[in-house]
């Protein structure tokens, strides 16, 4: 949990030092025992897009990343526009899913009511997670309507952590601050008494009687860093919760090296180490390693997009083939669009086309030429973008698609004819029809070429676009993400329709 807090200060670094507020006395009436954790940020000293930009490295000058960027930079431009100045969000684990509560200070001689109709119009006002925004004295607030209605008569006692938590964050412009309640505290020593072996073991009232507050902050200079502060009951417990943090480090170590795109992180986790002042825990991160910590999860969430994206072209794929064999009395396409003489002329991507909604396309073919006519050739750069992995590296213009035709003795995309439905004994959603390959086994879409298959299957064509594995089509229209470890005699028996072999879930 610790180190992915910081991913929430991407909004950004100081942009110049301004005199410091009150926040803890301005958001104190609204921060009650049910109110584990509070993020704070004060608009007008984070510079958001040179900070992103920073800590981004080479996503910055991507086309999806900066229009990402200037999206979200257009919205805090128009926040402050319209006054906003401080906001601070309450964390209440019990509210989730519900947008948990937030209050906005107001720039003065502005009118509240300005922010409060703009973040109306953000906010979903209806469905299951409804938001009210309200002005409150000089405050806009917003949440569930339930926690606003509360926050509009109610008002809670000044709490010493939250002062604490605060003044230990100087003038920082932007803040989390670690505040568990003592109901919080018991509820977790009764849910979990003690710590898991991975993190030593022991009572876990080390971590809840043992911790006052926490506050993970940006230090202000000339070259801000992230700083973490852990504030123990005395030196002796301070001492418990540094090799705690330092078990919580190992541990994170171990799990990111354990996937491929978290990986890197282990090496910045390398590089930061608690040490003990006093009665307090401290970490400190520089801007260079923020920027390394960023990269990591950027990088996973872009390929979770591309491998979703990846999994939907597949399944359009799948609903044309069996479009197709609705029109054509049960019947997959054939290998290949052939001559009458029986020379396969085009690939069988050409014939699901009208099923796929590009009739005009495939109405530019010349059927009876083969793919590298002089007419058709032409075509090859035309080729479809659901053709295309999103995590491929190719060039669109040279019309190599991965998707892929396992192509062999009883495999299902092969013959002059094509294959119908019942002759997929083994069970369509036992059977592979698409697999998605590698960059370095793409084949030209328009060409009756695919993966040949033989007596013996090897795995190594299919990979390079996901880690670990690869995208795979079944007859039944399903898509499914096979590991590159699966058992060769298992793959070959999915690439076969009538083969009998026995297929249990957990073997792929």
């Amino acid at each position: 949990m610790l180190f992915s807090l910081p991913f929430l200060f991407a909004l950004g670094l100081p942009a110049q030092a301004q005199a410091p507020a009150d926040p803890a006395t301005v958001i104190a009436p609204f921060v009650g025992e049910e109110v584990a954790a509070l993020v704070h940020a004060d608009l007008t000293k984070l510079d958001f897009v040179a900070t992103v930009k920073r800590l981004a490295g080479p996503f910055a000058t991507e086309k999806d990343f900066a229009q990402g960027l200037t999206t979200a930079s257009g919205v805090l431009d128009s926040l402050k526009k319209a006054g906003a100045q401080n906001v601070f969000v309450m964390v209440d684990p019990t509210e989730f899913p519900n947008i948990p509560l937030f209050v906005f200070t107001v720039k003065p001689g502005t009118d509240p009511k300005l922010l409060q109709a703009l973040l109306a119009g953000m906010l979903p006002q209806q469905g299951p997670t409804p938001t009210a925004v309200e002005v409150i004295g000089n405050l806009v607030v917003g949440g569930s309507p339930e926690v606003v209605g509360f926050a509009r008569t109610g008002k809670y006692p000044p709490r010493a952590d939250l002062a604490a938590a605060f003044t230990a964050s100087g003038n920082s412009p932007a803040q989390i601050l670690i505040i568990p309640s003592s109901v919080q505290r018991k509820a977790l020593e009764e849910s979990f008494p003690t710590l898991p072996p991975q993190l030593g073991g022991g009572p876990i009232t080390t971590l809840t009687q043992g911790m006052s507050w926490g506050s993970l902050f940006l230090s202000t200079g000339a070259e801000p860093s992230l700083k973490l502060l852990i504030q123990g009951t005395d030196a002796a417990t301070a001492g418990q919760l540094t090799k705690l943090t330092s078990a919580f480090k190992a541990l994170a170590i171990e799990q990111a090296k354990k996937e491929p795109l978290a990986a890197p992180l282990a090496a910045v986790f390398e590089k930061v180490a608690p040490q003990q002042q006093g009665d307090q825990v401290v970490m400190e991160m520089s801007p260079r390693l923020m920027g390394d910590m960023l990269i990591p999860p950027v990088q996973a969430a872009r390929e979770a997009a591309r491998r979703s994206q990846c999994v939907n072209n597949l399944k359009q794929i799948g609903l044309a083939m069996h479009n197709h064999a609705a029109t054509y009395g049960d019947r997959f396409p054939p290998a290949a669009i052939a001559s009458k003489e029986g020379k396969p002329l085009l690939s069988w991507r050409v014939k699901i086309l009208p099923y796929l909604e590009q009739q005009p396309l495939y109405s530019q073919f010349h059927l009876d030429e083969p793919w590298d006519s002089e007419h058709n050739k032409t075509l090859i750069g035309k080729m479809p973008a659901m053709y295309a992995c999103p995590s491929g590296k190719l060039e669109s213009t040279l019309g190599k698609t991965p998707y892929l035709a396992p192509r062999g003795k009883n495999t299902i995309v092969t013959g002059a004819q094509g294959v119908r439905l019942q002759e997929i004994t083994d069970g369509t959603s036992n059977t592979i029809m698409v697999a998605e390959a590698g960059d370095d086994a793409a084949v030209i879409w328009t060409k009756p070429d695919d993966w040949e298959i033989g007596e013996t299957v090897d795995f190594k064509p299919l990979m390079g676009h996901h880690p670990k594995g690869s995208n795979f089509l079944f007859a039944d229209g399903s898509v499914r993400f096979i590991v590159e470890t699966i058992k060769p005699a298992v793959l070959k028996a999915l690439l076969t329709r009538d083969g009998g072999e026995v297929i249990n879930a957990n073997d792929f």
